[in-house]
């Protein structure tokens, strides 16, 4: 795992690279499965009509995400999680700002597949200031935002990627501008293992 401290909080990632080509595609699947059969939450992705939400706990109902859900854990440290969807289907699609509660509790996410085709392949995660990219991950400084200015930090995504970070840490997905699709699966964990 990759560690970085951003406002002060430890943000952790891991590029599992080519190792999870076959999962990926099983992932991508299994959500435009779910897509098929179940209309979109109203919840942060789901606030307009580009987007699509699934509901939370896809970890025990898809043998994929089952997997995916058991790497994270073995990473984290956590053996509790609860994994769903989200896909930016058009333009105009993005995440509200939001958090996943309370603050002894990890959330993040992991890209399924590629947005962009301008990595180094030896970078694990590209961690930007303000970055204007479609799509991106937005990170607000929690303690900035109650002193009335906005630090964040933005993390581009890539096929393979997990980043964890804590719950209570603001975030939101900038607006896509073309028509890819853009695929994360978001997770929240709870009871540190021992």
């Amino acid at each position: 795992m990759f560690s970085k401290s951003l406002f002060g909080v430890d943000f952790l990632s891991k590029n599992f690279g080519d190792s999870h080509q076959e999962l990926n595609k099983r992932l991508i699947q299994d959500i435009d499965t779910e897509m098929s059969i179940n209309k979109s939450l109203e919840r942060s992705f789901a606030k307009n009509n580009c987007s699509w939400q699934s509901v939370e706990n896809l970890n025990k109902r898809y043998d994929s995400f089952y997997e995916l859900g058991e790497i994270i854990k073995e990473h984290s440290g956590y053996n509790k999680i609860d994994v769903w969807a989200n896909v930016i289907l058009k333009p105009g699609g993005f995440s509200r700002p939001h958090t996943h509660g309370p603050h002894l509790n990890l959330t993040g996410v992991y890209y399924p597949h590629d947005l962009y085709d301008d990595y180094d392949d030896n970078e694990d995660v590209v961690i930007d200031g303000w970055n204007k990219d479609e799509g991106v991950l937005v990170l607000f400084d929690p303690n900035s935002m109650s002193r009335g200015f906005n630090k964040v930090q933005t993390i581009k995504p890539r096929e393979s990627l997990l980043v964890l970070f804590p719950c209570y840490v603001p975030h939101m997905v900038s607006p896509m501008i073309s028509n890819k699709r853009r695929y994360c699966i978001s997770f929240k964990l709870n009871n540190k293992k021992k």
